[in-house]
């Protein structure tokens, strides 16, 4: 099984649904989401070739706290559970479709996905993904899969390590 980590230095943004204006169809989502598209790709190792196998992705959005808030707040906030907009379903949405063809072939991949959001009190958030490319035609054992996951994770106040680009073992 191998692991992937990404670091993604930019503030989580969620995909906007699809509107109409002066008779024209537009997405809204578009405009960013190349920047972070590029900001992944950067990250991969030469040569990388987008994975094909079952996926399960462990990702965590860090989100800045409000730039009005007190330094009490904000210090207060750190690291806490953020329980507002953006929602993380389209947060991920837009995670899938910069990772999509970069990463992995096609978000239908991921067979299985665990989300968090935080707070951060740094001025930009960013976004750290786990994969592991799971084996395609062996039966998986999702609750041994999950314990060692659990194990591996850090328990002090922030669920992962910090990662640095990317990094691949076996």
């Amino acid at each position: 099984m191998s692991y992937y980590k990404i670091r993604i230095p930019l503030t989580p943004k969620a995909k906007a649904s699809v509107r109409m204006q002066k008779n024209k169809w537009y997405n809204p989502s578009a405009k960013g989401m190349q920047a972070s598209a590029n900001e992944i790709f950067a990250q991969l190792p030469p040569g990388f070739k987008p994975l094909e196998g079952p996926l399960l992705m462990i990702v965590h959005f860090r989100m800045p706290v409000q730039k009005f808030a007190s330094l009490k707040r904000k210090k207060f906030l750190h690291n806490t559970p953020h329980i507002v907009r953006p929602d993380g379903d389209n947060l991920e949405k837009w995670l899938n479709d910069c990772m999509t063809g970069h990463v992995f072939k096609d978000d239908s991949q991921i067979t299985w996905m665990l989300r968090s959001k935080s707070y951060t009190n740094a001025p930009e958030g960013e976004t750290l993904v786990y994969l592991y490319e799971l084996e395609n035609e062996k039966p998986i054992d999702y609750l041994g899969l999950y314990n060692k996951i659990c194990r591996s994770l850090r328990t002090d106040g922030f669920p992962f390590e910090e990662p640095t680009g990317v990094e691949s073992w076996q």
